[in-house]
């Protein structure tokens, strides 16, 4: 169990523990974005975010060359 007090045999929750994880989660820095397109019971759209979203890769060190 995490600081959410998450865990995988909880199916069904009540809307005070739904509130409390959420509240948990976002003082934890998780971007409310996130929650929202996890929420989605179709998923969030990852090709939509992915073709928009444009990486800035620059601050990647070169790879070491391989011998």
């Amino acid at each position: 169990m995490d600081q959410t007090r998450c865990t995988t045999d909880q199916p069904t929750l009540g809307r005070d523990d739904l509130v409390d994880r959420t509240r948990a989660l976002l003082e934890a820095h998780v971007p409310l974005s996130l929650l929202l397109d996890l929420a989605d019971p179709a998923g969030p759209d990852s090709v939509s975010h992915f073709s928009e979203e444009h990486a800035d890769l620059s601050w990647l060190r070169p790879a070491a060359p391989s011998s």
